[in-house]
């Protein structure tokens, strides 16, 4: 990995990705799955002790109960 790729995935979403696109992206995802609801789950940047996720952009229903 180049460590260009590494430092972009160390970036929050919101910086690797404009708003614009991440709105394209939302209705792109809205219109194929219209029962789901676009989510973006990251972990957070001074955490040390949990693994790296694999991905971080997931589809979960709206009745999803969270804690």
């Amino acid at each position: 990995m180049a460590p260009f790729e590494k430092s972009m995935e160390m970036m929050p979403f919101k910086q690797r990705k404009c708003l614009e696109t991440r709105k394209d992206e939302v209705c792109v995802i809205r219109s194929k799955f219209p029962n789901k609801l676009p989510v973006i789950v990251e972990r957070y940047v001074r955490e040390k002790t949990l693994p790296l996720l694999d991905k971080t952009k997931f589809s979960v229903p709206f009745e999803l109960t969270l804690g």
